[in-house]
């Protein structure tokens, strides 16, 4: 049940990947991190649901693995910086 959960986790995730990116660049590209240094911010609602706080923070350790940067996981969206939504609610913030 618990691996089942993961995994609708982590399909949540990409998923919002792939329409809650913000800020592209010129070739439609999104740079998240460059040289170990995270480019992006992993945004959630406040009131955000456990599973999306646990989507967010898996996507956080898995972009850290790939990219050796450290994403922080924030409630209000900052202004200037690529956006990663997670969950319905930060998308409408």
């Amino acid at each position: 049940m618990m691996l089942q959960k993961s995994k609708i986790a982590i399909i949540l995730v990409v998923l919002l990947l792939a329409v809650g990116c913000e800020e592209a660049v010129k070739d439609g590209a999104v740079m998240i991190s460059e040289n170990g240094v995270a480019k992006a911010v992993i945004v959630i609602a406040e009131d955000a649901s456990e599973p999306e706080q646990h989507a967010a923070a898996e996507l956080a350790d898995f972009l850290q693995q790939i990219t050796s940067a450290k994403f922080d996981i924030i409630h209000p969206p900052v202004a200037g910086r690529p956006r990663l939504l997670v969950g319905p609610k930060a998308a409408k913030l």
